[in-house]
């Protein structure tokens, strides 16, 4: 928390901006990482709120009044209720610490990105960040050129958001394009969830 943590993300440009703003990841000390949303008003006042829904079911909301041109840092350990940084469990799909959130404004546009680290320690000595992602980031079919399942020691994962009204189930396929046994190439995995409103998986 003095700035000294590296992380990095593209600056958002106007037509990015939104009155809507999601982040399909939200953690709050899920696995020792927890996350803070950083919300900027594009270019006139916006009256904002901040919505987690946590995979337990749980719903929580904070809300501020960010002037023009300013930031201001969205925190789960700050919403109504305080979002769970404990007893958070092992099952990613039932944790009342790990889920997604949802940034609405009533007036003006916003931008926003997430920043995560480690929760204990100061300074982090790294951060992982990204940009939130609003109506022009959407879609029924996303891509993904690079996952890794252990490859050269990464691994990769997803997280995806049901911003629409009623549940949907998601489906992913994966092809191996290269692999350090050369006969598991062109091998294609499939999978699915189903997702409730505002929820990630």
């Amino acid at each position: 928390d003095n700035g000294s943590a590296t992380a990095f993300y593209p600056g958002i440009g106007n037509a990015f901006a939104d009155t809507t703003v999601n982040f399909p990841t939200v953690k709050n000390n899920f696995n020792g990482q927890t996350t803070s949303f950083f919300v900027q008003s594009a270019g006139s006042e916006a009256a904002v709120t901040i919505t987690y829904k946590m995979n337990d079911g749980s719903t929580h909301t904070q809300s501020k009044t960010i002037s023009a041109n300013r930031s201001f840092t969205f925190d789960p350990d700050n919403a109504t209720p305080k979002v769970a940084d404990t007893n958070c469990g092992s099952d990613a799909a039932t944790s009342p610490c790990l889920g997604a959130a949802t940034v609405s404004s009533t007036s003006g546009d916003i931008v926003g990105i997430v920043i995560e680290y480690p929760d204990q320690g100061s300074p982090a000595a790294f951060a992982l960040s990204y940009a939130g992602f609003t109506a022009g980031n959407q879609g029924t079919t996303l891509l993904a050129p690079t996952i890794k399942n252990a490859f050269n020691g990464g691994t990769t994962g997803f997280s995806v958001q049901n911003v629409g009204t009623s549940q949907t189930t998601v489906n992913i396929k994966l092809t191996v394009t290269n692999a350090s046994n050369p006969a598991l190439i062109g091998n294609v995995y499939n999978d699915s969830e189903t997702v409730d409103p505002g929820e990630s998986t």
